[in-house]
C-alpha cells in the first residue's frame, strides 16, 4: 500500500538533463574525487551496474587519497612554519 502524496523513488519517468548530471558529478567529486565521480556518474548514465566490490574499491581509493592529501597539507603547513623569516617573506629587488 502506498502512502498518499509520497512518490516512489526513483521515478522511472524521471529524466536527468546534462546540467543535473554535471551538478551530481561535481558534488560527488568533492566527496570522493573527480575520477571516481566520473566513473560512478558514467555508469549510472549508461545504466551499467557497478558491483558492490567495485563501489567499495572506488570509495576505498577515494578515502586513501583524502587521507594522503590531508597528511600532505599538514606537512606543508608545518614545514612553512619552520622556515626562517627571510624565506617566508619575498624580498624587494
Amino acid at each position: 500500500m502506498r502512502t498518499p502524496g509520497v512518490s516512489r523513488w526513483p521515478d522511472p519517468a524521471l529524466v536527468a538533463d546534462a546540467e543535473l548530471v554535471h551538478y551530481v558529478e561535481v558534488q560527488l567529486a568533492g566527496a570522493i574525487g573527480g575520477a571516481s565521480a566520473r566513473i560512478m556518474v558514467a555508469s549510472v548514465v549508461k545504466e551499467e551496474t557497478l558491483t558492490i566490490d567495485e563501489v567499495r574499491d572506488i570509495l576505498d581509493e577515494a578515502s586513501q587519497v583524502v587521507v594522503y592529501s590531508h597528511r600532505l597539507e599538514l606537512r606543508s603547513r608545518a614545514s612553512w612554519r619552520r622556515r626562517p623569516p627571510s624565506c617566508a617573506r619575498p624580498t624587494s629587488g
